[in-house]
């Protein structure tokens, strides 16, 4: 199957873009990571799948509003 027509049919069922669902997974896991264990921030950007630590920053700002070492100050325990 092409990725495009896949990507297509994805979009008309979930309304919504197959890298932008990607993309919140793996922000749903790297908080999930940041709340549960003392994980550096680089080990986590790369466990939950960024290719750089510059992107995975970028990325979690923008869909959390605060960037990871401020998420993860705020949910210490």
């Amino acid at each position: 199957m092409n990725a495009n027509y896949l990507s297509t049919l994805y979009k008309r069922k979930t309304n919504k873009n197959i890298l932008d669902n990607i993309q919140s997974m793996r922000i749903n896991e790297a908080k999930r990571l940041i709340k549960e264990n003392g994980m550096s921030l680089e080990k986590i950007a790369d466990a939950a799948g960024f290719g750089s630590f510059t992107t995975f920053n970028r990325v979690f700002k923008k869909v959390t509003g605060v960037a990871p070492s401020i998420y993860r100050d705020m949910n210490k325990k």
